[in-house]
């Protein structure tokens, strides 16, 4: 019996391979993605890179709740024409969490990585937090 192998991003796209995945990603999700993704990994690796980069921007868009930005509060429009501000408490529980399955992607991915994309010296997401908010700042 044979099994049959993952496909995988062709060996000359390099780092940040798109294999039409990562769309849909905001600034700073699409820089995690870019700086995970490695050439030769299959699509299930990609896949795990493409996630990782939506808790990203999911952890910016908590960011921004918890910091007040109002158009990131939810809004209920009266049938008066009154608005209602939706206060979400959960925020910081749910950010904690989402940070905590971040580094839990970061961590699974780097480990699934060959010894050619690990050096002491580098450290691909280095730099990243310098696009958290590429949109610009809460309240913005």
């Amino acid at each position: 019996m044979m099994t049959e192998q993952p496909p995988i991003a062709h060996e000359s796209l390099g780092a940040g391979a798109d294999v039409g995945m990562g769309q849909g990603l905001r600034a700073p999700g699409r820089a995690v993605y870019e700086a995970l993704v490695q050439p030769g990994m299959d699509l299930a690796d990609i896949a795990l890179c493409e996630e990782a980069g939506r808790q990203r921007d999911r952890l910016d868009q908590l960011q921004k709740i918890i910091s007040g930005d109002e158009a990131t509060w939810a809004t209920i429009v009266e049938s008066s024409g009154g608005t209602l501000t939706l206060r979400i408490d959960s925020a910081v529980a749910e950010a904690r969490q989402s940070l905590t399955v971040f580094r839990q992607l970061i961590g699974s991915i780097k480990a699934r990585w060959t010894d050619a994309y690990i050096t002491a010296d580098a450290d691909v997401l280095d730099g990243f937090g310098e696009v958290a908010y590429a949109d610009g700042p809460p309240g913005t």
